[in-house]
């Protein structure tokens, strides 16, 4: 494959962290009072009712993973941060 480039796994990550943040960016700004991250810190997934709380809950679980050093694998934190960047995506804000 000569002129394609090799892309990591990490690479792929910081891509897709990059972009869940600028999303979360936008989520926040359009919230009113809380961020999205203190929302997620008072939630149990138990309690989810909206698009919203599911992004909160969906962007802890991220943060979390991304956080454990070596506990997830980049696959896992990939499938997650693509749950955050489409749920951010399909919510009504």
């Amino acid at each position: 494959m000569t002129g394609a480039k090799c892309v990591s796994d990490n690479d792929k990550v910081k891509l897709l962290l990059q972009n869940a943040r600028q999303l979360l960016k936008i989520v926040d700004a359009s919230l009113s009072g809380t961020s999205l991250e203190e929302r997620a810190a008072n939630m149990e997934r138990s309690h989810v009712n909206t698009d919203m709380d599911r992004l909160a809950c969906d962007w802890k679980q991220a943060s979390n993973m991304l956080e454990a050093e070596g506990g997830h694998t980049s696959d896992e934190i990939t499938t997650q941060l693509n749950r955050v960047r489409l749920i951010s995506v399909q919510t009504d804000i």
